[in-house]
């Protein structure tokens, strides 16, 4: 996070908030959460599943649904409903707009975070990079979402996380598979004091990116 003084934002989006972070030189200048997270989408879209399962088996099919097609998967209109277990259309519109629901509170984050950026900087300089972590970062297409709104690169550090597990162990589950086996943590409330923690984890993830880059 830190580069060259820019500013950048972190989004955190956990199971049941998402946490947006305007960082600079390593430091916070700001930040807002509000109550979306992984759990909005997921949630929701266990509700539409079309077959007679048990309320987890269908929590569990709304987790596959979202890390392999996610949000406005081309391919997802070749598949039948049989085979993914939810009616494409009635998820295509559901997803869109709890989408629209969720850009519009990353939105409401760049415009409270506005005025600490002309403080920061007399020119108001805008936002150089945009991080993205946390379980609801797993959901396909949302990094270009994000994008969409912040006009900037995304980097999505699970992407990394994910390629250093596949090293480690190659038959690891899924990423929403272990956040099924462990749904107890949907309840955890993460607070401002653990955002000092976050920015750790992102300060490790960055020199471990850096190492694998490195020749061995």
């Amino acid at each position: 996070l830190n580069q060259n003084n820019a500013v950048s934002l972190l989004i955190y989006i956990d199971n049941v908030r998402t946490y947006t972070v305007l960082v600079k030189n390593n430091s916070i200048l700001d930040s807002r959460d509000f109550p979306k997270g992984l759990n909005y989408f997921s949630d929701r879209l266990a509700e539409i599943v079309t077959k007679t399962v048990s309320k987890e088996e269908a929590y569990n099919t709304a987790l596959h649904y979202l890390e392999n097609h996610g949000l406005g998967s081309k391919e997802i209109k070749t598949l039948s409903k049989t085979k993914l277990g939810i009616d494409v259309k009635k998820a295509e519109s559901l997803l869109d707009h709890l989408t629209i629901q969720m850009t519009k509170e990353i939105k409401e984050s760049l415009y409270y975070f506005q005025k600490s950026i002309e403080l920061e900087d007399d020119n108001g300089s805008l936002i150089k990079n945009t991080y993205l972590t946390g379980s609801g970062s797993h959901i396909k297409y949302l990094d270009e979402k994000i994008n969409e709104i912040t006009g900037t690169p995304v980097k999505n550090f699970n992407s990394y996380n994910d390629a250093s597990l596949k090293i480690l162990d190659r038959k690891k589950k899924s990423v929403f598979q272990r956040i099924k086996a462990n749904r107890s943590i949907t309840k955890q409330n993460i607070s401002f004091k653990n955002l000092k923690q976050i920015k750790q984890k992102i300060a490790a993830n960055e020199k471990a990116i850096e190492t694998s880059k490195s020749p061995e």
